[in-house]
């Protein structure tokens, strides 16, 4: 299922929106030319594997290619339900992202660990390669929509509904 933001056009001043060849027809990628994501790795603190546990803490590698003319360079992570709705995102804080300057640009890549405080069901994580140029403004250089997707298992010890378990506590006044 997709979105709105996730198929809108880039304003005509930005730079070129362009769809790109997913892997393993695999979700929808799009971005410029100026940076691709060229790797992306999922894995649970029990293994790899695409069913994991409630409380699981759960890894992301990226590596990616940026062109000399990215300055602010970030990955963006965003966790989505079974429908595509998001969850939770987090982007990369620059000092967490490892940068190597090449003659043509760049390579870069980052990790980020998350823990699956998830309801049963189906899951996604969709991963984005950005040049940051504010707090609200950047320009998708590298988009992959629904990339590593996962599932959680039922847990009957559970005691809550819903896709997140938010961890509330119930108490007598």
């Amino acid at each position: 299922e997709l979105y709105v933001k996730d198929t809108m056009a880039a304003p005509a001043s930005a730079a070129p929106v362009i769809l790109k060849t997913s892997e393993e027809g695999q979700g929808l990628r799009f971005g410029t030319a100026n940076g691709a994501i060229t790797s992306s790795r999922l894995t649970g603190s029990r293994g790899s594997g695409a069913i994991v546990q409630r409380g699981e803490t759960l890894s992301i590698h990226l590596d990616g290619t940026i062109a000399a003319e990215v300055r602010n360079p970030e990955f963006v992570v965003q966790l989505r339900d079974g429908r595509g709705y998001v969850l939770y995102g987090t982007p990369t804080d620059p000092a967490d992202l490892r940068i190597e300057r090449t003659a043509s640009g760049a390579r870069v890549s980052a990790s980020v660990e998350i823990v699956a405080n998830l309801g049963p069901g189906d899951y996604s994580f969709s991963l984005g390669l950005v040049d940051r140029h504010g707090h609200s403004v950047a320009t998708v250089l590298d988009k992959l929509v629904a990339a590593l997707q996962f599932s959680v298992a039922p847990d009957p010890r559970a005691t809550f509904h819903g896709p997140v378990d938010l961890q509330g506590r119930w108490r007598r006044p």
